[in-house]
C-alpha cells in the first residue's frame, strides 16, 4: 500500500512541477512577440531564380518567456525555421524564411505565415509579397 501512495505522490509531483508558467507553450502567459517588421516585399522575382530568403527579427515583450509552438504556411512555397528554445523577456530571435521562387506562378503573389506561440496575442501574422516576372522566351 505504501508503494501505491508513493507512486501517487510522485505522478503528482512531476504533474506540479511541469506545469510551471512558461512550461506549456499552449497556455497564455504575459510574453508577447513583437515583430520588428510583419510585411516584407521581396520586390521582383526572376523567374528561374530559385530561392529568396528573409529574416523577420521579434523581440519578446512581455514579462514571462517566449515559445514559438508552431509556425503555419499557407503555401509550401514557404519555409520557416524558428527558435526552438524560449525567448526571455527583452531578448530577441529571428524567424528564417525561404520562399521557392519556381513555385510561384507569374504576376503580384503575397504569402501570409502565422506564428503561434505562448502570449495572449497569440498568433502572429506575417507576409511576404512581391511580384514574379513572366517567363521568357
Amino acid at each position: 500500500m505504501k508503494k501505491y501512495y508513493f507512486a501517487l505522490f510522485f505522478a503528482a509531483s512531476m504533474m506540479t512541477a511541469c506545469s510551471g508558467k512558461w512550461g506549456n507553450p499552449n497556455e497564455p502567459n504575459d510574453s508577447h512577440l513583437q515583430p520588428f517588421e510583419v510585411e516584407f516585399n521581396f520586390g521582383t522575382v526572376k523567374d528561374g531564380a530559385g530561392f529568396e530568403y528573409h529574416d523577420f527579427h521579434f523581440r519578446n515583450d512581455g514579462k514571462d518567456p517566449l515559445v514559438i509552438s508552431k509556425i503555419e504556411t499557407y503555401c509550401h512555397c514557404t519555409a520557416v525555421k524558428y527558435p526552438q528554445e524560449p525567448i526571455k523577456p527583452g531578448e530577441e530571435g529571428v524567424i528564417n524564411l525561404r520562399l521557392d521562387g519556381g513555385d510561384v506562378s507569374p504576376g503580384f503573389f503575397s504569402r501570409d505565415i502565422d506564428v503561434y506561440y505562448n502570449g495572449k496575442g497569440s498568433p502572429v501574422r506575417l507576409t511576404v509579397s512581391g511580384k514574379k516576372e513572366e517567363m521568357q522566351e
